[in-house]
């Protein structure tokens, strides 16, 4: 999937999650300009583009198998980075129950 430079400018919280055969996202520069939170459900994904995210501050990897995508590094102002488990507290992972609620 491909997000034009113009693409979703307002938008701040990003899930992803039952991504089939999905394994890349490409963010044109400038698009998703406001996003500060990335949460990737049970998915393992490459994405390019991240470097121009220059609100982006959390993101999570929830039951992903503890994947370590290489573009993880190149995010220095990225303040918080969370690998969750079904086992773990995942309360404290934001948006778990909001995404899992009808299933809980």
């Amino acid at each position: 999937m491909q997000v034009s430079k113009s693409g979703f400018p307002r938008l701040e919280v990003l899930q992803l999650s039952s991504l089939g055969n999905w394994k890349r996202l490409i963010i044109g520069k400038g698009g998703m300009s406001k996003l500060t939170h990335l949460q990737i459900f049970e998915s393992v994904l490459d994405i390019e583009g991240l470097v121009e995210l220059f609100h982006l501050q959390k993101v999570d990897f929830i039951d992903s198998h503890l994947y370590h995508p290489s573009w993880i590094s190149s995010l220095p102002w990225c303040t918080q980075l969370a690998l969750c488990r079904k086992e773990m507290a995942l309360d404290a992972c934001w948006g778990y129950k909001q995404q899992y609620k009808k299933i809980i």
